[in-house]
């Protein structure tokens, strides 16, 4: 009953940076720090560079706006508007959000900050649907930063499909060792996707003698079923 999705295609640092640039444009939002800090990767010139030093800490200098200046003015004469549009967007971060000294320095996570690539093709994240520049909801599988527990996430993804990602977002998990606990029980506690809860009572209705009413049974079965709504349609159906 399970299906097994194939390992997402991997997008290049400008597709995902220009996928971001097209959402920010549609939708009026700020360019979000993941963005700015990839496009700063892409331009400085090592370790001695202003710009090096921005990617590191976020904070901007007028050495790194001078640098940044330059690199515009060479996307100009390059006629390259690609990058044109790339660093058209972070000089407008850098004039909306400076971090001169010690003033508006960057969160912690600034380090940290990078898009991350799309799950199955798309925009949104299959299990909380967050957008792929966005930070992943709270408890997501695929939203922990750390790699050996993301690394076995992946590898049960590929053995179970989409459905063992909901059951882990559902239970959550705080180790490794919870993690193989939790998916421990996808065998026993997994029912199947359906097209909807009623579907699956109408299945479960022609197995048993009698054949109750299927929508009566789905409404009891709501109470103590787990009924996750795929990011595809349908729905996947686990014991609570």
């Amino acid at each position: 009953m399970t299906e097994h999705l194939p390992q997402p295609d991997r997008l290049t640092d400008d597709e995902l940076i220009d996928q971001h640039l097209d959402r920010v444009e549609a939708e009026e939002i700020p360019l979000s720090d993941a963005a700015v800090r990839m496009i700063a990767s892409q331009i400085h010139e090592g370790q001695s560079s202003a710009m090096y030093s921005f990617v590191s800490t976020g904070i901007v200098t007028d050495r790194m706006k001078d640098e940044l200046q330059r690199d515009i003015e060479a996307a100009q004469t390059a006629a390259d508007q690609g990058q044109l549009r790339r660093l058209t967007h972070l000089a407008r971060y850098v004039e909306q959000c400076e971090h001169e000294d010690t003033e508006n320095l960057p969160g912690d996570q600034w380090s940290k900050a990078w898009l991350d690539q799309p799950v199955s093709g798309s925009e949104d994240c299959l299990v909380c649907h967050a957008f792929i520049a966005d930070p992943h909801g709270v408890g997501c599988p695929l939203g922990t930063e750390d790699e050996e527990m993301l690394d076995a996430v992946y590898a049960l993804q590929d053995e179970h499909g989409e459905a063992i990602l909901h059951l882990l977002n559902n239970r959550g998990f705080r180790s490794l060792d919870e993690l193989a606990a939790v998916a421990g029980t996808f065998e026993d506690e997994y029912h199947g996707k359906y097209d909807s809860l009623l579907d699956y009572a109408r299945y479960i209705s022609s197995e048993l003698d009698g054949h109750p009413d299927p929508a009566a049974l789905a409404e009891e079965m709501e109470q103590r079923l787990l009924v996750v709504e795929g990011f595809n349609g349908g729905v996947y159906i686990y014991d609570r």
